[in-house]
């Protein structure tokens, strides 16, 4: 399971990831929720971190885009099946 990155790391994993993808004119999808997540890791936002990071690619990313915004990042994966996903979570 993938620990979310800081908001710091992320932004840097989604700059590299934009550039790779437009380089190569592939696809990047990119889905933020509002979470309550506590310091601790408990509450309603612990479980959609855990299912999120449980069905995650290994070319996804998954990190912190503020205190209660947790953003996944998708290479190489359209709108339609980034749609699909963040329904399921």
């Amino acid at each position: 399971m993938k620990t979310p990155l800081s908001q710091a790391d992320f932004r840097s994993l989604l700059d590299f990831e934009r550039a790779r993808a437009l380089r190569a004119g592939r696809p990047l999808s990119v889905l933020v929720f509002d979470v309550e997540q506590s310091p601790s890791g408990k509450g309603g936002g612990a479980a959609v971190v855990r299912a999120a990071a449980e069905r995650l690619r290994s070319t996804d990313g998954i990190g912190w885009l503020g205190r209660k915004q947790l953003a996944i990042a998708l290479p190489d994966t359209g709108e339609d099946e980034a749609e699909r996903l963040g329904a399921e979570l």
